[in-house]
């Protein structure tokens, strides 16, 4: 049953991930997915960003440049593969758009 559970939960994000359509968009909902299961606002990305892109079915450079935007709206910083998320409420207005 235990197991059941967490395909079902897998299969559901990954329908809300499908239905998203931009990178941006794409990002954030990935981004506030690791806020949720951290359950904080700074985390170490788990994949490279070769790897994020690819679980997004998009390029590297699309992930990048969205990185850097979401950066230069201070949405979020970045060290390396650390992220912080300065804006909560505005990666989720992304989500909207």
């Amino acid at each position: 049953m235990k197991n059941i559970s967490k395909k079902s939960l897998h299969l559901s994000s990954t329908i809300d991930l499908l239905s998203l359509k931009k990178v941006d968009q794409k990002l954030a909902y990935n981004l506030l997915s690791q806020y949720e299961r951290e359950g904080r606002s700074s985390f170490k990305l788990q994949v490279s960003v070769t790897e994020l892109a690819a679980q997004l079915g998009s390029s590297r450079e699309a992930v990048s440049k969205s990185l850097s935007e979401l950066e230069s709206m201070q949405c979020i910083k970045r060290d390396g593969a650390k992220v912080i998320i300065l804006n909560h409420e505005l990666l989720e207005n992304i989500l909207l758009k």
